[in-house]
């Protein structure tokens, strides 16, 4: 194997793990480096492929990516809605 497929593949695994770790961290609900994690293994996916933008590596990290950013997303949403309600039971006196 040319060094220079060796290193593609390399890096191709540090994508997979980049993501995988990205994974675990949200599920320890530590977003903002999860979403820094899935953010750096889209990109390396991208550099990899950049002649086959549609490469199946890309669309994998691009879905994990979006699907962190949707639960992110209503995850904050939801906080606020709950952080809200509190506020109207404390100022009703309830």
């Amino acid at each position: 194997m040319e060094a220079k497929e060796k290193d593609k593949g390399d890096l191709a695994e540090i994508a997979d793990l980049l993501s995988s770790v990205g994974k675990l961290l949200q599920d320890l609900a530590s977003y903002g480096t999860a979403e820094q994690l899935y953010t750096k293994a889209l990109n390396i996916s991208e550099q990899l492929h950049r002649d086959n933008p549609d490469h199946p590596d890309i669309a994998q990290k691009l879905d994990g990516t979006i699907h962190f950013l949707l639960l992110w997303q209503t995850q904050s949403f939801m906080l606020h809605i709950q952080r809200n309600r509190i506020g109207l039971y404390v100022q009703d006196g309830r």
